[in-house]
């Protein structure tokens, strides 16, 4: 699990605390950073915490399009607790999605 977490801190900034953010042109404060911020600090207290590596898996997917990243925090939540719904759901619905050559050249599933 920590390689998981490794590749986290990686892929990842640090955005200080999570009141320091700046807001964007249209107002809203840089509140996905710092969702990705605190559980990046439950992970450094545990980093097998299966709610924190779902989290993230879901942040890399749906905000970074990190589809590869995404699977493995899913895959080390499972690995703690194998019966996590959301992370089996998660893992569910990243595993279903259609193949980027079929969205962008209509080419067959193989």
């Amino acid at each position: 699990v920590e390689e998981e977490y490794d590749y986290l801190a990686a892929t990842t900034e640090k955005k200080g605390d999570p009141g320091d953010e700046e807001e964007d042109d249209d107002g809203e404060s840089g509140e996905k950073e710092s969702a990705a911020w605190i559980y990046e600090t439950a992970l450094n207290k545990d980093p097998t915490d299966p709610d924190a590596l779902t989290a993230l898996g879901r942040i890399l997917e749906a905000e970074q399009k990190d589809f590869e990243g995404a699977e493995r925090m899913y895959v080390a939540a499972l690995q703690k607790y194998p019966t996590h719904r959301l992370a089996l759901y998660n893992l569910s619905r990243l595993h279903s999605r259609p193949s980027p050559c079929l969205q962008t050249y209509g080419c067959p599933m193989t």
